[in-house]
């Protein structure tokens, strides 16, 4: 079972932007919008105790998911607009109240026309009590717009048995959280304008296994002096390093252990079939002035080895 809620904008245009001084429209509306639009219904019709519940119960469930269409920016001409409730304690700036008299404020009107005028809020999994459904229907019957006031809308929620839309919903970028109702009460009561909610991180994806037999993690041999041979020479360099590190291991008294994956042999001195560790160029390249000359080596072992751990 989904709870779903269904908004449909029934001009077809939304009205909101994403920040007071932003000209980018907000769409699609995102949840903390319409349940900020809940508790403004809840306010104006009486505050209900059981409405009051309802919205604490909706707060505190899981982040919906978002099924909305893409949208059509439109311009927003700049307009100058009288304040809203507009006082004046001087008597003479008191004419200012008068509506014919108020200072103009530039003001801008973002707004988006979508696709598909109707919105959908999904939460999958949940099927909220009789009460509590009902409450949350009688709210959303007094939900006439969303974000400006010019965003006529309808409302509803209901329960839907049909799931093929959370194939193709998407995160929203803001959520609501519990404590939200409360929050917003209060910034009502000391004449704040509240903050919006907090952003949705995605969840983490589990980390791919990882392919291929090299390791990540490398040992960088940087060139710092004197000259480098040119790339073509690089495989007659990797032998010398190679070469090298075989002799070093000699010189510690372990030229009869080293390890098949230092070595590229078996003990018998056969090729070891098994992954073992490469002396890799590192070349400038990849870059439009990239002239291919050689920066350094690097070891590189295979997956899961531990030669270049350090055990002190």
């Amino acid at each position: 079972m989904t709870l779903v809620l269904e908004i449909e904008y029934l001009s077809g245009v939304s009205f909101a932007a994403v920040g007071p001084d932003s000209e980018a429209p907000d769409w699609p509306p995102q949840p903390d919008r319409m349940f900020s639009a809940l508790v403004a219904a809840w306010a104006a019709r009486g505050q209900d105790k059981r409405e009051a519940e309802a919205l604490r119960w909706l707060e505190k469930l899981p982040v919906p998911r978002l099924l909305a269409s893409n949208a059509e920016p439109r311009t927003s001409a700049l307009v100058f607009v009288p304040p809203n409730d507009p006082s004046s304690k001087r008597a003479k700036t008191a004419k200012g109240v008068l509506p014919s008299l108020r200072n103009r404020q530039p003001r801008r009107f973002p707004a988006a026309r979508p696709h598909d005028a109707i919105v959908r809020l999904l939460w999958n999994a949940v099927a909220p009590q009789g009460e509590i459904l009902t409450a949350l229907q009688r709210l959303t019957g007094d939900v006439s717009y969303i974000g400006h006031p010019a965003s006529f809308t309808r409302c509803r929620f209901l329960l839907d048995q049909d799931l093929s839309g959370l194939n193709v919903a998407r995160l929203p970028e803001r959520r609501v959280y519990c404590g939200r109702f409360d929050e917003l009460c209060r910034d009502f009561e000391a004449g704040r304008k509240p903050s919006s909610g907090h952003p949705v991180r995605p969840a983490s994806k589990a980390k791919q296994e990882q392919s291929g037999i090299f390791s990540d993690r490398w040992l960088i041999l940087e060139h710092v002096a004197d000259d480098m041979p040119d790339i073509r020479a690089c495989g007659l360099v990797a032998k010398t390093l190679r070469d090298a590190l075989l002799a070093g291991y000699r010189r510690i008294g372990l030229g009869s252990a080293i390890p098949e994956v230092i070595s590229g042999h078996t003990p018998d001195g056969k090729p070891s079939r098994a992954p073992h560790l490469a002396v890799v160029p590192l070349a400038f390249t990849g870059f439009p002035h990239a002239d291919g000359h050689i920066m350094g080596f690097a070891l590189v072992p295979p997956r899961d080895s531990t030669i270049l751990d350090d055990e002190n």
